[in-house]
């Protein structure tokens, strides 16, 4: 089964479910998109919409927190943390962390590789840097699951944690969440960067303009009419 993920303009992004059943599921899903999807249509910040997608993912599976790592275009460092659950003290460490296989983790090698990753205990797995795993057992996260988010030309632009307060594996309901959130934050993500785009072009365009009345008057005044 699958649901379609369908942003603002032309973007659509097609999520697929490991198995939905419950109707009851299948018209929370609906509903959270409808107001993500809101938000973005109406220019809330990144900022804004991101942390929407965290609270969202929250309110479709009690008890656990989200979080978004935005990637630099580059994708070789993490730009900012966003979460509505988390303080920002963790976002703090994470800003500039470079993304490789092992020093943000399962959120970095997410990134890196392009596919999910999940860690049970964060106490005991030692796949990743010490300082990262400390960071989020200070922070209340014994276990994680990251997903990949990607753009519409199939680039990984962020990953989307899920944490969880004990030591366990992630669930089928959990694993349809985070596919539904980082799709979700897809759309958010390439909106943002379209929108500021657009923006640098028309401020480009401007600059350029006034050099060339600037030139324009310049050469004019020189002229001897007489």
């Amino acid at each position: 089964r699958s649901i379609w993920v369908t942003g603002v303009q032309t973007c659509a992004l097609p999520i697929y479910f490991h198995d939905i059943t419950d109707r009851k599921h299948t018209d929370q899903l609906l509903r959270e998109q409808k107001e993500i999807l809101s938000l973005i249509a109406n220019g809330a910040p990144l900022e804004r919409c991101l942390s929407a997608v965290t609270e969202s993912a929250s309110r479709l599976s009690p008890g656990l927190r989200a979080c978004v790592l935005l990637a630099n275009p580059q994708a070789r460092y993490f730009e900012d943390c966003y979460s509505a659950q988390l303080p920002s003290s963790f976002a703090a460490a994470i800003r500039r962390q470079p993304i490789n296989d092992s020093d943000v983790g399962t959120c970095g090698q997410a990134v890196f590789r392009g596919e999910a990753v999940a860690c049970e205990s964060m106490a005991t797995d030692a796949r990743w840097a010490q300082s990262w795993r400390w960071h989020c057992l200070e922070h209340g996260i014994q276990a994680c699951h990251s997903e990949p988010v990607r753009g519409r030309s199939g680039q990984t632009i962020a990953s989307l944690m899920l944490c969880f307060e004990e030591p366990r594996r992630i669930n089928a309901w959990e694993r349809d969440v985070a596919k539904f959130a980082s799709a979700v934050a897809s759309v958010a993500i390439e909106h943002e960067r379209r929108d500021r785009a657009l923006r640098e072009g028309e401020a480009r365009f401007h600059r350029l303009a006034a050099i060339w009345r600037s030139e324009e008057r310049r050469v004019g005044k020189g002229v001897d009419l007489g």
